[in-house]
């Protein structure tokens, strides 16, 4: 699935859990998305990850990576520690390399019934990717998030998606072309082009 906006998350994961009896979820991004609601809207971009526990994705299945930043509430952090998710912090990818943050998600997420992979591209720095409607100063190296989506989906993947682009929003392609990668990359890897 292209996005859009994260919420299209919501039914991407819904069918997955319809057709999938225990995936397991990666979703690389600079926020949480654990909110249970904005403003009383279940289906917000800031929900993802609540709606998909909320389908059946067992939260001990579920890693978060990259997360970082001033825009993750309390209420969210609060919401993966009582469920059990686990949080792989940007800091983290900054003190030891992507290859450790890799291995953690694959044990987590793959000890079910495959992955579901979600790239959020407000994940990168907003160097790399200003066309999305919340850029990120510090983010994710473009390296670095196609590091990731490589190890994520090289064990193959029960679904993917790629959401937050805006071109719109970005004087250049630079957003979009970063897009584009990153879905190339995802299946072409869960095709097996590592092996």
């Amino acid at each position: 699935t292209l996005g859009g906006d994260h919420s299209v998350t919501i039914p991407a994961v819904r069918a997955v859990r319809a057709k999938v009896s225990n995936p397991g979820l990666v979703l690389i991004d600079t926020h949480l998305d654990t909110a249970l609601d904005v403003g009383g809207e279940e289906l917000n971009h800031c929900c993802p990850i609540t709606r998909a526990v909320g389908a059946g994705f067992d939260p001990e299945k579920i890693v978060l990576v990259g997360i970082s930043g001033w825009m993750n509430p309390r209420t969210e952090i609060d919401y993966c520690r009582q469920h059990g998710i686990t949080v792989i912090w940007l800091e983290d990818l900054w003190e030891h390399g992507t290859k450790p943050a890799i291995e953690k998600a694959l044990e987590i997420a793959g000890a079910g019934d495959g992955i579901y992979l979600s790239f959020d591209v407000d994940s990168l720095d907003a160097a790399h990717a200003p066309g999305t409607c919340c850029p990120t100063p510090g983010g994710l190296t473009s390296r670095e998030a196609i590091e990731l989506v490589r190890g994520v989906s090289s064990a193959g993947l029960v679904g993917v998606d790629v959401v937050e682009a805006a071109p719109s929003l970005d004087a250049t392609p630079a957003t979009s072309l970063m897009a584009g990668r990153v879905a190339i990359e995802a299946m072409a890897f869960h095709a097996g082009a590592k092996r």
